[in-house]
């Protein structure tokens, strides 16, 4: 489930124009280093499993 909840910070980052501050707030986090921490750990996901980062595309995409 974690990592579901950082692609859609990171979808919600890169789709939406809100700052990550907003972006926090919206999914309940208390400070916006959490996101920025989120998503770090997103880049090292997807660098390690590409059949991940095909997946995020494929959504941001169809998102987009």
């Amino acid at each position: 489930l974690g990592e579901v909840k950082a692609v859609a910070v990171e979808l919600c980052c890169q789709l939406t124009g809100k700052t990550q501050r907003e972006v926090a707030a919206h999914f309940g986090y208390t400070s916006e280093s959490a996101i920025g921490k989120q998503r770090k750990r997103l880049t090292s996901l997807t660098h390690a499993d590409a059949t991940l980062a095909s997946m995020i595309a494929k959504v941001k995409e169809s998102l987009s």
